[in-house]
């Protein structure tokens, strides 16, 4: 065998022979209580707490040296009811063993097997968490105020420096429970089945936390990770991905951020949802004044945030695949919070929007809100304006398409504004009935009541759409004109709206038809007949040249002042009441033929003929405004 060879077998027989003995002789040498007395000062350094540890460590050789230890607390010494800030079944701790066969102790990795945090006290502020690491009295408490003396330059030695830069390792969470209670709240919220690990090696150095954890029956995991964490710690503006993922939300930031007094987050935000009522009840967000079920959404934008002001730049939202962009801010600490901002959207549903604010009534019958079994109104009935006392709101809307029940629109520049007492949903400008329409729904709410008012103007729209999208007979009048309504009520009961409403319409047309009205056959049994049945024809029509009308609106009843339709057969007059409840009529009409031209046949050329009054036929129109009723007054 070569001289050579039989020296490197000899190193590694030398070697292995070592290792064995080494290992076989650290049971001996490695004491129980110095690992005990060491791990309690370690976690006593970083924390700043008072550790018991209750049993003493067990510990594994093989296959790595690993110290066992049960039953551990930390408590805060400051505080004179000793309330436990931790409490672990056992942690786990991977020792160094050549650190171990030099006397000294070293952790790897160090595990928390079903530990309970209790954070006690709400966490009211990031400011008040960084106070209570930078206080502290561990290691990490040091290296956050050494980092503080560095930023504010109030100190540069080597020894500040080197105070930075502490030793951390690996902490790894198995079965964790976390218990905290909400500001102004004295139920415990728990969150549980805690499995993460956090990589953080030095304090200057970067770091990483992964895991996940349940939270009202819902496993999120979570993903945190910055390049200078101890920069953040310090106060200072740093680097920061964070990630959220579970059922009810998927959420994501990656910018930069600053958690002191003056807080600021900076970067990219992701959010989507598959359902965002059910998220805001999963995270106990307040209840939404509202009835509007948001269902799924998803956000994109740049934000801006800091204490007194968050702002979504370049937002992209999407709300059940109805897209729109735009800037919104948000006041969260003005005497009243505040939202504002613009949104252009593709299409835009009116009745989802006023829902967001208002509770609005199901599309049901006219028992809708009365409960049988109590004998009693129900609950859904009261109409409910407390989203005025929330927030102020200044939105302005755009959309290409809009609807409002049955009401389609295009081009729409809308606004909604919520101050002071008063909300208003305008529609400033808007195309529909092929024509431009404007609308707008103001609140006002004070110590007598809550009011509101309803204005809605058509200009130069088809009558016939009109018509057909409220209901009313489909292409009875044919025309284009102006439409003005204004409609004022108290905001009691739903069921109340209809007969407290009062107001006044009014309707403007020119040249257009009057479908299916046989004015002929109108004559002729306004003669003969004592009363009949005002039926529409088939391809009959009567021209007009306008029809003005007023109305007043109270208790249900539309009140005629004015209805003149003017046609080159005579004008007809109508005068008294409509009521919507029933949709009956009480109406007198006057029909005034045209002025029968004279006979001059015996009267001298010197003399005129004097005109003839023009007959007229008065009658009564009774019935319903689906199958009316003529009953002639007289005849001509």
């Amino acid at each position: 065998m070569p001289k050579t060879l039989r020296l490197i077998l000899a190193i590694i027989v030398m070697i292995s022979a070592a290792a064995i003995a080494a290992l076989t002789a650290l049971p001996y040498i490695v004491s129980s209580d110095a690992i005990r007395i060491r791990v309690a000062q370690e976690l006593s350094s970083w924390t700043g707490y008072t550790v018991e540890l209750r049993q003493a460590p067990q510990l594994k050789f093989f296959p790595t040296l690993r110290a066992s230890l049960n039953d551990v607390v930390l408590s805060d010494y400051n505080d004179a009811s000793t309330k436990k800030v931790m409490s672990v079944e056992r942690i786990d701790v991977e020792l160094s063993p050549f650190d171990a066969l030099l006397g000294h102790i070293s952790f790897y990795e160090t595990q928390l097997v079903r530990p309970v945090f209790d954070l006690g006290e709400p966490v009211i502020d990031p400011q008040q968490l960084l106070e209570g690491l930078a206080k502290s009295d561990g290691r990490l408490g040091v290296a956050i105020r050494a980092a503080k003396d560095l930023m504010t330059e109030q100190k540069s030695d080597v020894e500040t420096r080197q105070q930075t830069s502490q030793p951390f390792g690996r902490i790894i969470v198995r079965d964790g429970t976390l218990t905290f209670r909400k500001y102004g709240s004295d139920v415990d919220e728990v969150v549980n089945g805690i499995n993460a690990t956090l990589n953080w090696p030095r304090t200057t150095q970067s770091a990483s936390l992964k895991g996940n954890a349940r939270w009202k029956d819902e496993v999120t995991e979570f993903d945190l990770s910055a390049p200078n964490p101890l920069q953040l710690f310090a106060g200072a503006t740093a680097a920061v991905t964070a990630s959220i993922t579970s059922k009810p939300l998927e959420l994501s930031f990656n910018g930069k951020a600053n958690i002191s007094s003056d807080y600021m987050f900076e970067g990219a935000l992701n959010a989507k949802t598959p359902d965002l009522s059910r998220t805001m009840y999963w995270l106990g967000a307040p209840a939404a004044p509202g009835s509007a079920h948001v269902g799924a959404l998803t956000v994109a934008s740049n934000l801006s945030a800091t204490r007194s002001l968050i702002r979504l730049n370049d937002l992209v939202l999407d709300n059940e695949n109805n897209p729109a962009k735009g800037v919104i801010e948000f006041v969260p600490q003005a005497p009243r919070p505040s939202i504002s901002g613009t949104l252009a959207f593709q299409h835009l549903n009116f009745r989802g929007l006023i829902s967001a604010f208002i509770p609005l009534p199901d599309k049901r019958g006219n028992n809708a809100f009365y409960d049988f079994e109590r004998g009693e109104s129900d609950k859904r009935d009261l109409i409910n304006t407390d989203f005025m006392q929330l927030a102020e709101v200044d939105l302005r809307l755009s959309a290409q398409t809009a609807s409002a029940g049955p009401l389609s629109m295009n081009n729409v520049a809308a606004a909604v504004q919520v101050r002071n007492g008063r909300a208003l949903f305008d529609i400033g400008d808007a195309k529909a009935f092929k024509g431009n329409v404007s609308a707008s729904v103001q609140i006002q709410r004070d110590l007598q009541g809550t009011n509101a008012e309803l204005r809605f103007n058509g200009n130069e729209i088809d009558s016939t759409d009109f018509t057909k999208v409220f209901g009313l007979s489909s292409g009875f009048i044919s025309a284009r004109g102006n439409i003005a309504l204004i409609m004022k009520a108290p905001l009691t009961k739903w069921s109340k709206l209809p007969t407290n409403a009062e107001g006044e319409i009014s309707l403007n047309f020119g040249n257009g038809k009057l479908q299916g009205f046989d004015i002929d056959s109108f004559i002729k049994n306004a003669s003969s007949e004592r009363f009949f049945a005002l039926e529409r024809k088939e391809n009959i029509s009567l021209n007009f040249k306008r029809l003005d009308l007023q109305a007043g609106l109270a208790d249900g009843v539309a009140t005629f002042n004015t209805a003149k339709l003017e046609t080159e057969s005579g004008t007809l007059s109508l005068a008294g009441i409509v009521p919507f409840l029933d949709r009956s009529l009480a109406l007198s009409g006057t029909l005034t033929l045209p002025v029968k031209e004279a006979d001059n046949t015996d009267t001298p050329e010197t003399e005129e003929a004097p005109e003839k009054p023009a007959p007229a036929i008065q009658f009564f129109v009774g019935g319903s405004w689906d199958r009316p009723f003529i009953s002639p007054m007289n005849r001509p």
